[in-house]
């Protein structure tokens, strides 16, 4: 008896029979049809992306700014990139890139997109903090009423690894990101910073970019691009402590009880 799978995802189906040859040959017309299919769909789908971005661009072409600002990013983009701002150190930014989906962080320059950084994970500490208050209050007893002494040590954040890209682009934004991928949902943890990139636009107006970014499921100097679409962001990016390495241990713990 010969089994083979043929297609992914929910539309894999096992072809079972005697003659190996058969089997084989089955499978393999089967992956062959629905990746045929799944290309024509992407083709359409792109088709009313260009489409919605053509409109876009007509109706804003008498609005496009004279000086390019990193404000003007904001938005909805085809690579299912939704931009808004994050007060006024820079931008957030909720994508999907199919394989892979999270929370980006943007600003004009590498400074302050390492401060924007500090402050989220800042806010992330604070919460931490908070619980270890409520668990040593809950624990007084127990422990005689002692506070727990803070660490000798406080580590410090590492900074995001620097990168060497052309010489500065004139409407160059910088990114770091995160996030999980779509499978099983595992959180991608990003120990050194390295997660990180930037968008180039190819107009004051922000209508379009081209990006590059390392991305852990696929590579580094990952390049990638974007079609505005709208100038209202369509998701809102998830809090940036979603991605932490606290999330990701109780995740990893929770998958398995």
């Amino acid at each position: 008896m010969e089994t083979c799978s043929g297609g992914e995802g929910d539309s894999r189906t096992i072809v079972v029979g005697w003659n190996k040859a058969a089997v084989w040959g089955m499978a393999a017309q089967i992956g062959a049809k629905q990746a045929e299919e799944k290309h024509e769909k992407r083709k359409e789908e792109w088709g009313e992306v260009l489409e919605a971005h053509r409109e876009f661009v007509k109706n804003n072409a008498k609005k496009s700014p004279k000086t390019f600002a990193y404000k003007n990013a904001v938005g909805s983009y085809a690579v299912l990139v939704d931009i808004a701002m994050a007060g006024p150190l820079g931008l957030e930014a909720a994508f999907d890139f199919g394989l892979l989906e999270g929370t980006m962080l943007l600003a004009d320059s590498t400074v302050k997109l390492e401060l924007l950084r500090d402050e989220h994970e800042g806010s992330e500490k604070e919460d931490d903090e908070d619980e270890d208050d409520d668990e040593d209050d809950d624990n007084a007893g127990v422990r005689g009423g002692k506070k727990r002494q803070a660490p000798s040590v406080v580590p410090k954040a590492r900074k995001a690894k620097s990168r060497k890209p052309n010489p500065a682009h004139p409407r160059r934004i910088y990114l770091q990101w995160r996030g999980r991928e779509t499978q099983e949902n595992e959180i991608q943890l990003d120990y050194d910073n390295s997660n990180t990139g930037y968008i180039d636009f190819t107009d004051n107006a922000c209508t379009k970019f081209e990006g590059v970014a390392s991305f852990s499921l696929v590579g580094e100097d990952v390049a990638f691009e974007g079609l505005k679409i709208g100038t209202t962001p369509q998701a809102r990016a998830e809090p940036w402590s979603n991605f932490s390495e606290e999330e990701y241990e109780s995740a990893r713990v929770g998958r398995w009880h």
